[in-house]
């Protein structure tokens, strides 16, 4: 049985960044950003991105800078910080998903 159509869950996911009227002047985290394929989509998108992830060293997306975070930590991220916060393809690697 296939839940996500080809591409798996990453083209819901930016048709519904697509759908919101404006992503310019919104500070979006990513959080878990892996390579960087959904930032540099909501870069292009006109989002101000804020990438973190366990290891940052693989980010590669020139002109945005990746910051550590451990998801089973305090995140270094204030609170009412952002407008959005993508968590995609993060709780799976998670030890206590609760």
């Amino acid at each position: 049985m296939r839940l996500f159509r080809r591409g798996g869950i990453t083209p819901y996911v930016q048709d519904f960044f697509h759908s919101l009227e404006n992503l310019k002047g919104k500070v979006v985290v990513d959080l878990p950003a892996g390579s960087g394929k959904m930032s540099r989509f909501l870069r292009d998108l006109g989002a101000t991105v804020e990438p973190y992830d366990l290891y940052p060293e693989f980010f590669k997306v020139d002109g945005l800078t990746c910051r550590f975070a451990d998801l089973e930590t305090k995140l270094p991220i204030p609170d009412s910080h952002a407008d959005y916060v993508l968590f995609q393809e993060g709780m799976e690697h998670l030890p206590d998903q609760l």
